[in-house]
């Protein structure tokens, strides 16, 4: 749950923009040679197909940070009980990185228009304190 949460804030947040589309359906009568129309109100999904405020904000998400402070925390793992993952580096990576590049990179601008900082902050925040407490647990 907690890794499609960017995609449910990014299609929450554009749903919010653009609602709903009004369309009008014919719907023809067996017995009358009028037509009555019926007005639909859908979703919009159509910024589903829309590159740059669908597709490469999610895709730098998960990039910059899921993917790359996971295969640092594979690389670089301090805990022993650990054999694939440390929760703790993969925390403070995915802290360093979006620091680091936060003004710097065009990406985070993407990222940062639907996901607000004090959110990724947070949850890497979170992340290294649930990792301590792991740690405190298991000694």
């Amino acid at each position: 749950m907690i890794l499609f949460l960017p995609v449910i804030v990014i299609v929450c947040q554009l749903m919010i923009v653009n609602p709903f589309k009004i369309t009008t359906i014919p719907i023809p009568s067996l017995f009358d040679e009028r037509t009555n129309e019926y007005t639909l109100y859908a979703p919009d999904i159509t910024f589903l197909v829309d590159w740059h405020r669908f597709w490469r904000p999610l895709i730098c998400f998960f990039v910059y940070l899921l993917l790359l402070p996971l295969g640092i925390s594979f690389i670089v793992n301090f805990e022993p009980q650990h054999h694939t993952y440390s929760p703790l580096v993969f925390s403070v990576a995915k802290y360093g990185i979006f620091l680091i590049s936060n003004g710097n990179f065009d990406w985070v601008e993407d990222v940062h228009d639907f996901i607000p900082d004090n959110l990724i902050y947070t949850g890497a925040g979170a992340g290294v304190v649930l990792a301590f407490y792991e740690i405190i647990l298991r000694k």
